[in-house]
């Protein structure tokens, strides 16, 4: 019987119809393994993932293999997404053993739940050097009933190798300027001169690093920073990566050229990636980086955006069976729907071609530059974008009768929390109210539907919160309050993420270690506490946990939350300095904290005044400020406010302070300027 037809997961419901004996992870499944002493097959994906669909195809669906997983195991199914605590721990047990990872994961644990063999995608029949899949299940169902001994004895050291994996090898320090020049120098070892982003193929979106980039460049004017970061922005927005027609990024590139992606399209990528190309139009003013970034949010309002608030997860990258086949255009394709003279701009606008870039279709890429164009085409710049836009409808009118990718509709309130964020930061670069709409609806919605008492639940679909919420569940969406506070000077989101950081201290932070765990300390499921410490496609929780304490600490008037936050930043700074692209985000916070951010605190007498002077601070790129406001009539509970008034006279009144030591009130934003340091000292 398969138990995955009541399950809310997207991608647990497309193995719900398989041959396969299915339970969802649960004390059902484990204690089954037990009362029967059969081996579990852990089998993880994820609904996005191409791979994951070519093994449910080619065994999953498949009756014969099927009876041999039915008979010789407990066969559990896991949504990555849902559950990256049990999905960490056993993809460190196949990089260990395997040297390598990825999805499906497959490995099989004891009825206790130690992993004795694993590995990731597996063919029904021996190819592409791998054994084929029956093969693998009939060996370890041998080896699991004669050789248990054995396997029980190596349980110890198992757990010994993901216990020192889960060890935080750091030596301790203070971190100074200096530092953050170290890791800049390493990450630029990495830097693809020639092609932007970083390291060789596959390459992926390295949208956290370029934040810590740009924070670095407006400190130090180092013009190899810029450099860098607009190459691989321009990069990326010209390549495959980027849809050129409907806007939005795909998951990663294949090659080192942005060319051919991995087709599918997750809401963290492009909330992350809105942000650096929003940040990069404040630093240049080059119009590029603010359409990309808009073209990108309005991608996830159009395709991503429940109805009542929420952002969905992911777009498949498959579409009737094939990876990519709803984005690819055959040459005769386009040119039987444009006439003779679009035809001709489209081929060169996007590199159209008989032969194509992709078995034998063409993946639109946009690698020339719209001025050179309009000299080609002897039309005005303005006039050649008009033109390109209605070809854009006419081929995106044909695209949207293709049969769609598959949509993961279910909400996890991480990703939301990374895309409310950037929304907030949006409608800040922009004064767009659709952006301020959109993130604050999403913020109420997953205020509303997936926090119960002193529970944030992690997903929500059809009415239905579950799954005790993770770390990066609270830090991403305390991030996300702070921010709305930010842009709205709302105290309510502060109120919020206060309520949050509070419950968030007392189920992942361990004072006796000064560590964050992913999962809540009562939380006995796993053999390991497990533990997220490295800035991967996301975030860690512990990353971005530091950074809300450390901004947190100025809001509350609240010094351990600095410390905690300090404290933490000193354990991991060897590590961060040294591995600078696996901990983009803490090194970002980091950076935060050692050129100690100036806190702003505005009395104002309407929401012109404040939206003005909003308005004004986002013409410019400032990292390194805190944010308080609030009208001259009202009263306020944060620290920073207190005892400050407007001046005579005046319409707003601007106090810079640091350290919480104020400098004399000023009335005009440019004063204001000149109280800030803009370049670092020491």
């Amino acid at each position: 019987m398969n138990r995955l037809q009541h399950e809310t997961s997207p991608y647990l419901l497309q193995h719900k119809d398989n041959p396969v004996d299915w339970y969802p992870w649960g004390e059902e499944a484990i204690n089954k393994a037990k009362e029967l002493d059969k081996p579990i097959l852990l089998s993880i994906g994820y609904s996005a993932c191409h791979w994951c669909h070519v093994m449910a195809h080619e065994s999953f669906e498949n009756k014969q293999i099927a009876q041999i997983m039915n008979e010789y195991f407990v066969n559990i199914k896991i949504d990555r997404e849902e559950r990256p605590d049990v999905d960490s721990l056993y993809m460190n047990y196949v990089q260990l053993t395997t040297g390598s990872g990825g999805w499906p994961l497959t490995v099989f644990l004891t009825p206790d739940l130690i992993p004795f063999y694993g590995g990731t995608y597996f063919p029904p029949t021996e190819r592409y050097g791998r054994p084929g899949f029956p093969r693998i299940l009939e060996s370890i169902a041998s080896i699991y009933s004669t050789k248990k001994k054995e396997i029980e004895n190596q349980s110890i050291e198992i757990i010994n190798e993901l216990e020192n994996m889960n060890r935080i090898a750091s030596a301790p320090g203070s971190l100074t300027l200096k530092h953050f020049d170290d890791a800049f120098l390493n990450i630029y070892n990495s830097y693809d001169k020639k092609s932007g982003g970083f390291g060789s193929a596959p390459k992926f979106p390295a949208s956290m690093t370029l934040l810590f980039m740009i924070d670095y460049y407006s400190q130090t004017k180092n013009g190899l920073v810029l450099e860098a970061v607009e190459n691989s922005l321009i990069q990326m927005a010209r390549g495959g990566i980027y849809d050129q027609l409907a806007g939005g990024f795909h998951r990663y590139s294949t090659d080192a050229e942005w060319l051919v992606p991995h087709f599918e399209k997750m809401l963290y990528d492009n909330a992350l990636l809105a942000r650096p190309y929003l940040k990069t139009y404040q630093v240049t003013k080059n119009d590029f980086y603010l359409r990309i970034a808009e073209e990108t949010l309005q991608y996830m309002m159009r395709e991503m955006l429940h109805k009542d608030g929420g952002f969905f997860s992911a777009q498949d990258a498959d579409s009737e069976g094939e990876e990519g086949k709803y984005f690819v255009w055959g040459y005769d394709e386009v040119k039987s729907i444009l006439n003779a003279q679009e035809f001709n701009l489209a081929k060169e606008v996007w590199g159209i071609t008989q032969e194509g870039n992709f078995e034998s279709m063409n993946i639109l890429t946009n690698k020339r530059d719209i001025k050179e164009l309009a000299g080609e085409f002897k039309i005005a710049e303005k006039e050649l974008l008009t033109e390109i836009e209605k070809i854009k409808r006419k081929l995106l009118s044909v695209r949207e009768r293709r049969v769609k990718p598959g949509l993961d509709d279910k909400i996890l309130v991480n990703w939301n929390g990374l895309a409310i964020s950037s929304f907030a930061i949006a409608y800040g670069v922009t004064g767009k109210l659709e952006y301020l709409n959109t993130a604050l609806n999403a913020a109420e919605f997953i205020w509303t539907e997936c926090l119960t008492g002193d529970v944030l639940y992690r997903t929500w679909k059809n009415g239905i919160a579950k799954i005790q919420g993770f770390l990066d569940d609270y830090a991403f969406l305390i991030e996300s309050f702070i921010l709305l506070y930010q842009n709205t000077f709302n105290e309510k989101w502060l109120t919020r993420a206060e309520k949050l950081n509070t419950l968030m201290l007392e189920k992942f932070y361990d004072k006796s270690k000064e560590e964050f765990f992913s999962t809540e300390k009562d939380n006995n499921e796993l053999f390991i506490r497990v533990k997220d410490i490295y800035d991967n496609a996301i975030p860690a929780g512990a990353s971005v946990a530091v950074y809300n304490l450390l901004k947190l600490s100025f809001y509350m008037n609240n010094e351990d939350y600095k410390k905690i936050a300090v404290s933490y930043l000193e354990k991991m700074s060897s590590i961060i300095i040294k591995h600078p692209l696996s901990f983009s985000y803490l090194l970002t916070a980091g950076y935060f904290h050692v050129n100690i951010p100036n806190e702003i605190a505005l009395i104002y007498t309407s929401e012109n005044e404040k939206k003005k002077f909003i308005k004004e601070l986002n013409e410019e790129y400032y990292p390194f400020l805190l944010l308080a406001g609030r009208f001259e009539s009202e009263s306020s509970s944060l620290e920073i406010l207190q005892g400050k008034n407007l001046l005579e006279n005046s319409r707003i009144t601007i106090y810079v302070c640091r350290n919480y030591s104020c400098r004399k009130p000023v009335t005009l934003f440019s004063e204001m300027l000149e109280l800030i340091p803009r370049l670092r000292s020491g």
